[in-house]
């Protein structure tokens, strides 16, 4: 069977040259038509070609359209009827999405770091025995031994907490400005994902629109083959038409399953959780666009990614001025009580306890 499938294919390829030798169309058109035929392996029945040109492909657009079409879950917010929607998708990245999240965390970390920057260091208390004889350990013994507890503060130079606190807020704005730069960024990348999801999908109806259209050229074709009022060539560019389409199918559906689980991870949503789109979008007429010197100041006064490398720049000053500062002293002021027993042979009674001031 196989035999004389190849020979009816050679014998139709060269009976179509043959045919077309005054022909109207293009001699580049001539062989592409040949070229159809032996990449469909069409035979001399018009109907058996399309079925095995067009199965294998039709097979895997099935396959990607059943992937699809899964349903997953944890994803009540993209099962809704509306579908989601371009603000819904911004509303929920902004809630849930971890990066987000965690800058802002960091953020507010480094809001209560000023407070501690500016305060006083830790004051340090002692407890200790001193003069204490070693050969019997007697507190009474000696007139010197006794039992200390000091008390130590180091107050640094006048101006430098200053300087370390505004350090440590302008490292505190920094961190505000990066979150809202890391919200602007984010709400971009969902927009700009949202809308090649969006546009991912009419591509996809299109090109199912002219499936359908070109299914019904190849129809058309083969029954005026069947009558004799048409040439095979005619069936086999429009099956090759078809076959084209079944690869754009595929491959938009390969571009769309990515940019449909970049979108899923920018909401934090579980991997596979299909996300429809709404059929029509939210908006549909485009802002106007402000000239190119406008943008660039705008973009200097009010982009957080500056406003944040600015903040850094103040860290930075304030803590150069901070170490010219480290040449100059600091202070430390301490106290100390010393208890004392034992009688003194000297004056009478206990003996005094003594207190030390540093």
């Amino acid at each position: 069977m196989s035999f004389l499938r190849g020979h009816s294919f050679h014998f139709i390829c060269r009976w179509s040259n043959i045919r077309r030798g005054g022909n109207r169309l293009p001699r580049r058109r001539q062989r592409s038509g040949i070229a159809a035929g032996c990449v469909l392996l069409c035979l001399a029945s018009p109907g058996v070609a399309q079925e095995g040109a067009s199965a294998p492909k039709e097979a895997a657009v099935a396959q990607q359209r059943a992937a699809g079409n899964q349903t997953g879950a944890g994803a009540s917010q993209v099962r809704e009827t509306r579908g989601l929607a371009l603000s819904d998708a911004v509303e929920i990245a902004l809630s849930a999405n971890p990066h987000l999240a965690s800058t802002l965390a960091w953020a507010r970390a480094l809001q209560e770091i000023p407070p501690q920057a500016g305060a006083l260091p830790d004051p340090t208390l002692g407890l200790g025995a001193m003069n204490l004889p070693i050969d019997s350990f007697d507190l009474n013994q000696e007139p010197m031994t006794q039992v200390q507890i000091t008390f130590n503060q180091m107050i640094p130079f006048p101006g430098n907490r200053q300087l370390m606190e505004s350090a440590a807020e302008h490292e505190a704005d920094a961190g505000f400005a990066r979150v809202e730069d890391a919200r602007l960024s984010l709400v971009a990348r969902v927009r700009a994902t949202w809308w090649r999801l969006f546009q991912q999908n009419r591509a996809l109806e299109i090109v199912g629109q002219n499936q359908a259209l070109m299914r019904d050229f190849i129809e058309i074709a083969q029954t005026r083959y069947r009558v004799g009022n048409g040439l095979q060539q005619d069936v086999l560019l429009a099956q090759l038409e078809l076959s084209r389409l079944l690869d754009r199918e595929l491959r938009l559906a390969a571009m769309r399953a990515q940019t449909e689980a970049a979108l899923a991870a920018l909401l934090d949503l579980a991997p596979g959780v299909p996300i429809r789109l709404p059929p029509v979008p939210d908006n549909v007429a485009l802002s106007d666009v402000l000239a190119a010197a406008e943008l660039v100041q705008a973009a200097v006064a009010g982009h957080p990614a500056l406003a944040a490398e600015n903040a850094l720049v103040g860290a930075a000053r304030a803590r150069l001025d901070l170490s010219h500062r480290y040449v100059r002293p600091n202070f430390s002021v301490g106290a100390g009580y010393g208890y004392r027993r034992g009688d003194d042979p000297f004056r009478g009674g206990e003996r005094s306890d003594f207190v030390s001031v540093m």
